[in-house]
């Protein structure tokens, strides 16, 4: 619990004051009517809404149309005993120069008795907002909290408002989102700057979404942008209208497709998500840009492939777009004709992957090594050596791989590195044993960067005053 101040208090005391529109009632009984449930038994099937039997095939835990009231709700047992749901319904109010989400949970549990259910829908906590930063949350003494969750007594009667703080656990606080009734915002934002905004429309067709956030990041600074777009019929849309910029920029500049597209986002509400997934393909098909929904390649793959085709192979979703890049990469490395379907969607993409893969991995090889024997070629008069010590170049992937497993390190990442001469790999061995590895070394701009024994341990003094002289006498002089 916090102190509630005195600013907050008033508003409290104001919001008290006002009742609950009729209209409120009707957004209540509406919800209500969707809380329904569809019995089934056999064949015969029971729709505690209008109380009418009905014949169907659907299954159970599935969805299905009622004939008769023309609702569609979920299909239960005929034998089902405890089924309950509960929503948030919201309510935006005004008192003086502050907003306030009115928040009302709608409890509704099924009566097997009756076959019907028994509802109530009570008040527990109040957001009092404005435009720029003001969030300010009040709950009922009618709300107790458990892991992290509000749970509302409905039987037991509110006494008093206490004001809450934000926390990790109880992050809902801040962003309470529900579903918001429309039947009142037209009257409640005439006269301020809002009332051309036409909110009472995006509310009725759209999921519950966060009220204060839209108002505070979206309608105080680009109200036109959002009027705009709930004129277009792109609610989704409208919930981010501050990525949209000014109003002043042409449909293609807005939003990245020519306006041919409009009556195809339009008939699907498009998310900005998918409208994302659109500018790549440039192919309006919602199925497509719902599957492709939180790719990260899109833009690089949109100037490779056809996404309808690729999707349609089965080559494309979330779940697949890594791996058919980097076949994609794998090919265009290997100098494939890019344009030849076969190439672009195989009918296997885990083997194509692989084997394409391999023979990537091959031609590297074949490559680092070439290039390790011709800068082993330029660094062999590096060779240095007393009676007890040797240093010399790599001369191949081969050396690399072979010092990498003796030193319990990871020298042969550095194959690449070395073959691209970015560094260059030295081994310093025993005279009298100048096949096993005793110091790895790496040197840059005649310099060494590094020097390690087994398991990247540091040199012993001896070996140090030997590399020294080595970089003395031959690095630097090169």
């Amino acid at each position: 619990m916090a102190y509630m101040n005195k600013q907050l208090q008033h508003y409290v005391e104001l919001s008290d004051t006002h009742s609950v529109p009729t209209s409120f009632e009707k957004f209540i009984n509406k919800h209500k009517a969707i809380e329904n449930i569809i019995l089934k038994k056999g064949q015969t099937c029971y729709c505690t809404h209008c109380s009418h039997e009905f014949t169907s095939n659907a299954k159970i835990n599935k969805e299905t149309r009622c004939p008769y009231c023309k609702y569609k709700y979920l299909v239960r047992r005929f034998t089902l005993k405890n089924y309950e749901t509960k929503k948030d319904l919201i309510l935006l109010d005004k008192v003086e120069d502050k907003f306030i989400l009115r928040v009302f949970e709608l409890y509704s549990k099924y009566n097997p008795q009756f076959k019907d259910f028994d509802y109530s829908c009570t008040e527990y906590r109040r957001v009092f907002f404005d435009d720029n930063s003001y969030n300010q949350v009040v709950e009922g003494d009618n709300v107790f909290h458990t892991m992290g969750l509000s749970v509302v007594w409905h039987f037991k009667k509110r006494s008093c408002w206490k004001k809450k703080e934000w926390s990790w656990y109880y992050r809902s606080y801040g962003d309470t989102i529900g579903y918001i009734c429309p039947y009142n915002i037209k009257q409640l934002l005439k006269g301020t700057k809002y009332q051309y905004t036409q909110l009472w429309k995006l509310v009725s067709r759209i999921e519950p979404f966060n009220l204060v956030e839209l108002f505070q990041k979206c309608l105080n600074d680009y109200s036109n942008t959002f009027e705009l777009l709930v004129k277009a019929k792109l609610y989704h849309l409208a919930l981010v209208s501050n990525r949209f910029g000014s109003t002043k920029k042409s449909f293609e500049e807005r939003f990245g497709v020519p306006k041919s597209f409009l009556p195809f986002m339009q008939k699907h509400n498009i998310t900005y998500d998918e409208l994302d997934v659109l500018r790549c393909c440039k192919t309006p098909n919602i199925r497509l840009l719902r599957a492709l929904k939180g790719c990260h390649n899109l833009l690089w793959l949109s100037y490779r492939i056809d996404f309808l085709m690729a999707w349609r192979c089965g080559l494309l979703s979330q779940r697949t777009e890594h791996e058919y890049k980097d076949y994609l990469t794998f090919a265009i490395q290997l100098g494939y004709d890019m344009k030849d379907k076969t190439i672009l969607y195989p009918s296997n993409l885990r083997q194509a992957h692989d084997k394409l893969e391999n023979l990537v991995e091959i031609c590297r090889n074949e490559a680092n090594s070439r290039l390790l024997k011709e800068r082993y070629e330029q660094l062999k008069h590096n060779i240095y050596k007393t009676k007890k010590f040797i240093i010399y170049p790599a001369s191949s992937s081969d050396e690399l791989i072979n010092e990498s497993f003796q030193q319990c390190n990871c020298t042969k990442s550095y194959i690449e590195k070395a073959a691209l001469s970015e560094c260059d790999l030295y081994f310093m061995r025993l005279v009298s044993n100048p096949t096993k590895s005793l110091v790895t070394v790496e040197v840059r701009n005649n310099q060494v960067v590094q020097a390690k024994i087994k398991h990247n341990q540091e040199p012993t003094k001896e070996q140090w005053r030997f590399l020294n002289s080595w970089s003395k006498n031959i690095l630097i002089k090169n």
